[in-house]
């Protein structure tokens, strides 16, 4: 094999080269016509990198692999090493005469001082020329050359282990898979090879997320046992519970080191955002209050301060909730964040609605470590080391389905791809901190689609009625927490399942379902029973008679409101104990001025209507007749006061020719100083009174005569 240095003057080369091509060509020209073109078969070429990364002041190194088939002439291998800006930096070649048949390694290495690089990517290109069949053959191949500086702060990585799981018993404690099998024995030996990576390796770190009713199945099962749907029974020394038991135990010992932490999940793993929208927000902190106790019965251990949510998404509306349970930081996938308008790039930020802390996943590379590829993450975090962004960790999330081949050995990748990089570091989620400059991000959540059109519904119907028993008996009680503990259950983004299949809905509206019957177990033997009743006054008390049929005592809330103009004396809220027997209660009503009302009368529990009943209250006979006749008299009496009032008021007349008033009393005659009107007789000619001197006014005797006389004809 001959090896060309770039020591070589290029000139120099490139003629040797060309010399060499030609005389080949002309030799194989003599023994063998070209082939045609369609007939070049390509040569599978690969480039590996000696390291990651190099330091600077370090020797990269760069090996090519060459599969060269038969009948190939010769081989060229160049590689080539450029700047950004394209200026070529670095340039060597190997060049083999009639290679044989099989593959080839092309090594090239070059310390990094007198280049003049600093840290930073940089292109690297390996190329080969051959000639195959008398045909040409070139084929190129790029990588990165990456430089960095061993003086700079490392670039944290957080790696989450999320494990899918469903509930495997239904509403009765009984188990429909068979937890011998392999689809229910992942789950526990994903748990426990990771816990023994975590032991066996001092520098991994992993933080892992499971829904705490799977770690109380186990625990259930490695104490007492587990009975299948077809009534087998299995006990608790079967070496089937007693794995379950080893497996929490393993899980314990993992924790116990401080590298591994479990995330604190609502009790089912609900989909935020499906509670959110479908107005379960409320039950957020159930979900998380259930969680911590079944992490605490199933592994004596009080998870961290994180959590991972099916979904990776927290809504304003429930974050309160999720902070008032010791939550501090969540893992949330970048489709729903935000920052301003754009989603956010993976790193750590504090929330825009509270005191949350974001740490948002980098869903490309944690696709591609799922097929194996340890590439995309290193690039993710080269690209911060030295950059603005040099604080911000990369958060990987690595999810362990039924559907995926071998989710332990991707964590086992990840694992080994960050702790031979130097430039990269492990951290637990809670270790992560958002730098001083990180921008707020928000959430915009985005429900599940496809869910039947009565899940939502029914579970709805299921949680208020579970809530109202715990009101009315305790969450003590057996039928209480039944109806809880299902009801919870049905929330589950396991139904949905991650690819929103929604496959398994029917289990989960099973569980929502036997919630219902629980409550109407209890709710359904409540009556009462009121009848009309007919006051002898304005005011008195209506008798209800609540019976509990049920065997025992409830505490619910006799809520009565009043129509039709009645009022109830009391309070409209009495809270009352009912024993197992009727119960005798009486509502104070004031009639006030009408004759007739109505009284709804409801037993609450929480605030489900547990019965009710509607009563009409009237006024007694005799006094409704009272009633009646005071009307009747006050109004008479009005009706005579005016009658009086008119007949006593005088009348005031304007006849008067200079327009002044005249007054008379109702006794006057209508005429009464009045002129009369002139009448006239058969013969047409006035028939004029002649007024009495008193009847006369004064000012028309004094100023206008009646017959004025002139003195001259007299």
């Amino acid at each position: 094999m001959i090896q060309l240095s770039s020591a070589i003057p290029r000139r120099g080369v490139r003629v040797v080269a060309a010399a060499v091509v030609l005389l080949f060509l002309a030799v194989l020209a003599r023994q063998a016509p070209a082939l045609p073109s369609s007939d070049k078969r390509p040569i599978a070429v690969s480039l590996a990198s000696s390291a990651t990364a190099v330091p600077l002041g370090g020797t990269f190194g760069f090996t090519g692999t060459v599969h060269v088939p038969a009948a190939t002439s010769y081989v060229q291998a160049r590689l080539q090493v450029h700047l950004p800006s394209g200026r070529l930096v670095f340039q060597r070649t190997q060049y083999e005469p009639t290679p044989k048949e099989g593959v080839h390694t092309y090594s090239f290495s070059r310390p990094l001082e007198g280049l003049g690089l600093q840290s930073g990517s940089y292109p690297v290109t390996f190329s080969l020329q051959s000639v195959v069949d008398g045909s040409d053959v070139t084929t190129e191949v790029t990588t990165m050359l990456r430089v960095y500086d061993p003086k700079q702060t490392p670039v944290p990585v957080v790696l989450l282990a999320k494990i899918h799981t469903r509930p495997q018993s239904t509403p009765e404690g009984r188990f429909i898979i068979d937890p011998a099998s392999s689809s229910a024995t992942r789950a526990r030996d994903e748990i426990d090879r990771i816990a023994a990576m975590v032991l066996a390796d001092p520098s991994a770190k992993v933080s892992l997320s499971i829904a705490p009713i799977t770690l109380a199945e186990w625990r259930r099962m490695a104490g007492s046992g587990y009975t299948l749907t077809s009534g087998t029974v299995v006990p608790a020394n079967n070496p089937v519970p007693v794995s379950y038991g080893a497996a929490l135990a393993h899980l314990q010992q993992a924790l116990s080191t401080g590298r591994l932490e479990l995330l604190t999940m609502g009790n089912a793993d609900p989909n935020l955002a499906d509670l959110d929208a479908n107005k379960l927000d409320g039950d957020v902190g159930a979900q998380y209050d259930e969680g911590l106790s079944a992490c605490y019965a199933s592994i004596e251990t009080t998870p961290s301060s994180g959590t991972a949510p099916a979904g990776g998404c927290v809504p304003r509306a429930v974050q309160g909730a999720v902070l008032s349970r010791g939550v501090t930081y969540t893992f949330a996938d970048s489709q729903p964040t935000r920052i301003g308008k754009r989603t956010a790039a993976t790193g750590v930020y504090p929330a825009a609605d509270s005191s949350l802390t974001v740490i948002v996943v980098d869903s490309k590379a944690s696709k591609d470590l799922d097929s194996g590829d340890a590439s995309a993450t290193i690039t993710r975090a080269f690209d911060r080391l030295g950059g603005a962004k040099t604080k911000q960790p990369v958060a990987l999330r690595i999810d362990l389905t039924d559907s995926t081949s071998d989710a332990t050995a991707t964590v086992g990748l990840a694992l080994a791809a960050v702790e031979s990089t130097p430039w990269m570091t492990l951290i637990l989620g809670k270790e992560a901190r958002a730098p001083r400059n990180a921008r707020k991000v928000s959430f915009v959540p985005s429900p599940t689609r496809h869910a039947p059109a009565n899940f939502w519904s029914t579970v709805r119907s299921a949680r208020v009625r579970a809530i109202g028993l715990i009101a009315a008996l305790s969450s003590s009680d057996d039928q209480a927490s039944s109806a809880q503990a299902n009801s919870l259950t049905a929330e589950s983004s396991a139904w949905a399942d991650p690819s929103a299949t929604w496959a398994q809905a029917a289990t989960g509206l099973s569980f929502a379902r036997a919630a219902l019957r629980t409550a109407e177990d209890v709710f359904g033997a409540i009556q009462i029973s009121a009848e009309q009743i007919t006051f002898a006054g304005a005011t008195g008390n209506v008798p209800v008679n609540v019976r509990n049929n049920s065997k025992k005592t409830l505490t619910v809330v006799l809520q009565s409101k009043a129509y039709g103009g009645v009022r109830i004396a009391g309070s409209q809220l009495t809270t009352m104990t009912l024993p197992p027997r009727e119960t005798f209660v009486q509502i104070p009503v004031d009639m006030r001025s009408v004759l007739h009302g109505q009284i709804a009368i409801q037993v609450m529990a929480g605030s489900v209507v547990v019965a009710k009943q509607t009563v009409t209250v009237r006024r007694s006979y005799l006094d409704r007749l009272a009633f009646i006749g005071g009307i009747i008299l006050v109004l008479g009496g009005m009706l005579g006061w005016i009658v009086l009032r008119v007949r006593t008021s005088p009348d005031i007349d304007d006849d008067g020719p200079d327009g002044s008033r005249s007054r008379r009393t109702r006794n006057q005659p209508a005429n009464h100083g009045r002129h009369q009107k002139p009448r006239r007789d058969s013969g047409g000619h006035d028939d004029l009174p002649i007024p009495n001197d008193d009847e006369v006014p004064a000012r028309y005797t004094e100023s206008h005569p009646a017959h004025p006389i002139d003195s001259d004809k007299s």
